[in-house]
């Protein structure tokens, strides 16, 4: 009994062990991260139709992480906002679900990081802005200001409009 009792020990001790460990290194995104580096167009939406169109440059790392929300950190340029070209800048997306009186929500937040002072949009916004995005990063809805809306697609714009009637 007593050998049983420290085997039982011993294997929980390890796996407590090994536990610690991979907590660590997700926490610290040092295990699984996939590359991105890829130009994706997208169309720019006003009053919903479609007046133009830009591209947005996505360059960075992607971690799917275990237990807690996956995230992105890298460089995302988009043509239509010159403020997020700018070399110092990076940005942080995060992807969220929730579970809110039954009803289950996705989104994602998009955060632009600076060591540098005078980005007057990122600044004026605090540089948080809610996005749709898919895990692959190849497409995309976003409300750039109140006027303009930027999409990969005319489905995921709509989608996206009809997300908003709700």
């Amino acid at each position: 009994m007593k050998k049983m009792r420290k085997y039982i020990s011993t294997i929980l001790f390890v796996v407590c062990l090994l536990y610690f460990v991979w907590m660590m290194l997700d926490y610290n995104g040092i295990t699984i991260h996939k590359k991105i580096d890829h130009t994706i167009s997208t169309g720019i939406y006003a009053d919903g139709v479609q007046v133009g169109e830009t591209s947005v440059t996505i360059s960075g790392k992607y971690y799917p992480h275990l237990l807690r929300e996956d995230s992105f950190w890298g460089k995302f340029s988009v043509a239509e906002v010159p403020e997020t070209e700018n070399d110092s800048l990076n940005a942080e997306i995060t992807w969220y679900e929730e579970k809110i009186d039954g009803v289950h929500y996705e989104y994602q937040l998009i955060t632009f990081h600076s060591n540098q002072v005078g980005s007057a949009y990122i600044e004026e916004t605090g540089g948080a802005f809610m996005l749709s995005m898919n895990r692959s990063m190849d497409e995309m809805v976003w409300a750039i200001d109140a006027d303009r809306v930027l999409a990969t697609s005319a489905q995921a714009y709509q989608n996206y409009v009809e997300k908003q009637h709700q």
